[in-house]
């Protein structure tokens, strides 16, 4: 009967399922518990992130300054997906000066957005002024809690306009664009 097996048709499929099952339960396993995939729905991330882009992002990743991640909408009763920046972490203090974001009253170098700042008219700002105070009401981003901007300062609703969001919100650290195929990035 073992001989059958290891001979036969039969035997070739069933030793091939149960490879394309494994395989499957590992990708499912993947996508259920590690990473997530988000298309782009809006311009509050341009010019690095398209309406219609799609991105994989990683549930276990740690947060940092600087990530983009994929967050649950404050403003939409958690019924939609932003992707945003994020901005500061819990203690930091965040204001914005003549188009430049200072956190902890240092400058914030913000390369992705210069081209995008380069294409402005001159004496026009990408983020208009701000300090935490004004938009939130306190002074430090609290413990547990981040404060995230959009890239396109000028239509976003981030953290201006909801306040923070907690890392239970977050869904995830985007570490790949993969669509559009001619306008892959590693993050």
């Amino acid at each position: 009967m073992q001989r059958f097996f290891r001979d036969s048709w039969i035997g070739f499929l069933l030793s091939w399922s149960l490879i394309i099952l494994a395989i499957l339960g590992i990708v499912l396993g993947l996508f259920t518990f590690v990473l997530t995939n988000q298309q782009i729905f809006g311009a509050s991330m341009q010019p690095n992130f398209n309406p219609g882009d799609r991105v994989f992002a990683n549930r276990l990743s740690t947060v940092k300054r600087g990530d983009v991640i994929i967050v649950k909408a404050p403003d939409e009763n958690g019924q939609q997906w932003y992707i945003k920046r994020v901005i500061g972490l819990p203690g930091d203090t965040v204001k914005a000066v003549d188009d430049t974001l200072l956190v902890n009253n240092r400058p914030l170098s913000e390369n992705y957005l210069d081209a995008y700042k380069q294409k402005l008219k001159s004496g026009d700002n990408l983020t208009k002024n701000f300090t935490l105070k004004q938009v939130t009401q306190v002074n430090k981003v609290p413990k547990d809690q981040y404060f995230i901007l959009g890239d396109n300062r000028r239509v976003s609703r981030d953290s201006r306009n909801f306040g923070f969001v907690t890392e239970d919100d977050i869904r995830g650290v985007v570490f790949m664009k993969y669509w559009p195929l001619n306008d892959i990035h590693f993050y």
